[in-house]
């Protein structure tokens, strides 16, 4: 990543939104650009003259800086004229910005924790149900697979008919899945439930 500082000279020739005296940041040099010599095209080349003209510019390279996500974060970008570089700070967080942050991932934690327990709560219900109550639930069982599953006899999983139409289907025989064990295509391992 490079950047170069917003002068007022670097915005009116270039067409620039970003205010003067704020930094632009850049994955690659653009194609067109002006200050001292005006590019309108492969002003993103890499040539010994023209790394020179992009320096001469102002454009430099941005460092990322490491730090610890856990008590910091990256703050605002900087031009640190002695290592002739962009940058950022790195800023401690509070006591309370951590608490807060560890507060929300345990709550995102629990939220999952409960997600998955009522989605597996009523996948075991619907495994339960009959034929009729298991078409009308038909979103609550798991897409069939070919990864070495394990499938019991009586266990209802939806695939793909040959016309791309989403169907429910039951084994009628306790396998071990194969890729090649489509659903559709062996039936003697399942049966559609219509």
């Amino acid at each position: 990543m490079i950047a170069i500082t917003v002068t007022q000279e670097v915005k009116d020739q270039n067409e620039l939104t970003e205010s003067v005296g704020s930094i632009k940041t850049y994955s690659t040099y653009p194609n067109k650009f002006w200050v001292t010599e005006r590019m309108v095209g492969g002003y993103n080349q890499s040539t010994p003259e023209l790394d020179a003209l992009h320096i001469a510019d102002g454009f430099r390279e941005v460092v990322q800086p490491t730090y610890d996500q856990a008590t910091q974060y990256r703050g605002a970008i900087f031009f640190d004229a002695g290592n002739d570089y962009f940058t950022y700070t790195v800023i401690d967080k509070t006591d309370e910005q951590i608490q807060a942050e560890l507060v929300a991932e345990s709550e995102g934690r629990k939220q999952e924790i409960i997600q998955a327990d009522i989605v597996s709560s009523a996948e075991a219900t619907a495994q339960a149900s009959d034929d009729d109550t298991s078409l009308d639930n038909q979103d609550l069982f798991p897409m069939w697979s070919g990864d070495s599953n394990e499938y019991a006899l009586d266990y209802k999983v939806q695939d793909f008919t040959v016309d791309n139409v989403l169907a429910l289907y039951k084994v009628v025989q306790a396998h071990t899945s194969q890729p090649t064990w489509i659903p559709r295509d062996t039936p003697a391992l399942f049966t559609r439930i219509q």
